[in-house]
């Protein structure tokens, strides 16, 4: 669609149609390699598109690639593919969240939803939509939303002792520094554990998906 095609099978074999384009856009540009920003869809196999990229970007050197993936979809395999680069996009600094919010929200009350679920983006879109859609106040919705994660946590390790300690062995370390040694892997991938902690093979490091769960952890201790 940002190439001003309605219907991929107009365009035929894509690599060529994207190759064109790159040559199209170069010369308007005057000699400017042309960027694309590819943002995987869920079900999508980083892999595959790699190796359709690849050509494009290294081989024939019709553009630059990007291409967004979460980081929780990453593999060891895939870090250790030749000619990429990884950048980890942070999540916002507190006064970033504020200024994100446009200071809809009472201070002390996003103050403490930081504190507790952190400053993701998405996080703070569902928290905006809350408080103006919802009219429900920050702290009750922040307050709802760590009680949800303590019962999936519950939930979680229910019929299995050593995932509940590799949970909050997990927790006893920063959320954005994560466990890089002495984890309990076989507990920690355990699939029980699937939506609630990650393998980040960019910085060989457990962590959690999210702070809430890392701080209802914390609770849980």
């Amino acid at each position: 669609k940002s190439l001003n095609v309605q219907n991929i099978d107009a365009c035929g074999d894509l690599l060529n149609f994207i190759g064109e384009a790159s040559d199209r856009a170069r010369k308007a540009m005057h000699g400017v390699t042309p960027l694309f920003v590819l943002k995987i869809r869920d079900g999508s196999s980083p892999l595959r598109i790699y190796n359709e990229v690849v050509a494009l970007a290294c081989d024939r050197r019709l553009c630059h690639v990007i291409i967004e993936v979460p980081i929780e979809s990453l593999t060891i395999a895939m870090t250790a593919l030749p000619r990429l680069d990884f950048h980890l996009v942070p999540n916002f600094s507190v006064s970033e969240a504020f200024r994100y919010t446009h200071h809809l929200i009472d201070p002390l009350e996003l103050t403490h939803f930081v504190e507790v679920v952190g400053t993701n983006s998405n996080d703070l879109d569902e928290l905006l939509a809350a408080v103006r859609h919802a009219h429900m106040s920050a702290t009750t919705y922040t307050n709802q939303k760590l009680v949800k994660a303590m019962r999936q946590l519950q939930a979680a390790w229910a019929k299995d002792p050593s995932l509940r300690e590799a949970v909050i062995k997990l927790a006893r370390f920063p959320f954005e520094e994560g466990q890089s040694e002495g984890y309990d892997y076989s507990s920690l991938r355990n699939e029980a554990l699937r939506d609630i902690v990650m393998y980040n093979a960019v910085a060989d490091v457990w962590m959690f998906q999210q702070k809430v769960f890392h701080t209802a952890a914390c609770c849980w201790q």
